[in-house]
């Protein structure tokens, strides 16, 4: 049986209807590992891309903020946000979900699944999701909640992710938090907690893996 390797994910121009169909191909029976190279980067390397992280002010950890820079959302650059992620992670499994088509919510959260289905090598179908309802007017925000989620797996990454998940809800809509658990041969897998909203009608967000 064929493996959908690391390096062919790690090729430019590997978009994700390339590893959805690779994942149909595998049948649910393995898992892809490396990074899920899904969208073109011009060739730059993340390591030679320049820092961006933009500061945000207090308000920013639960809320948009209204003294937010009202440029934010428009200089958001999706390749230094991936890089910047990258270098947060510091060789952690976790990566900036690509700007795949998202005009509203439904379809954000129908992509970002697609797009973990792939990555886990499972169809979409078998993977159980538990959004974690937070939110403007609910107790708790998105990048908080998103924080202490991961940081039960691993406090030193939730803490250094957690400028970018709170930038996330600062530039985008319709943000959510959803745990997707794998199901393969009925038995659920390590699960992946995503934060993702939609910009410009294109999705950005965070994928962490186990």
């Amino acid at each position: 049986m064929a493996i959908f390797s690391a390096s062919a994910a790690s090729r430019p121009g590997v978009r994700a209807a390339g590893l959805i169909a690779a994942a149909a191909l595998l049948g649910g029976c393995a898992r892809v590992t490396g990074e899920p190279e899904w969208w073109d980067f011009d060739d730059a390397s993340v390591a030679d891309a320049p820092a961006w992280a933009p500061l945000l002010p207090r308000e920013a950890n639960t809320t948009r903020g209204d003294n937010l820079p009202a440029t934010l959302g428009a200089s958001f650059d999706h390749t230094l946000f991936r890089a910047d992620v990258t270098r947060a992670a510091a060789g952690e499994a976790a990566y900036s979900i690509p700007p795949v088509e998202a005009p509203d919510a439904a379809r954000l959260h129908g992509a970002v699944r697609d797009l973990v289905a792939a990555r886990e090598g499972v169809d979409a179908e078998h993977l159980l999701a538990a959004p974690s309802g937070c939110g403007p007017g609910v107790e708790k925000g998105c990048a908080q909640a998103f924080g202490e989620l991961v940081s039960r797996q691993d406090a030193r990454l939730g803490a250094a992710l957690g400028h970018y998940a709170r930038l996330v809800v600062v530039v985008a809509e319709n943000v959510e938090v959803v745990t997707w658990t794998p199901v393969r041969n009925a038995f659920p897998q390590l699960p992946v907690i995503t934060i993702a909203g939609t910009l410009d009608g294109r999705a950005v967000g965070i994928a962490v893996y186990r």
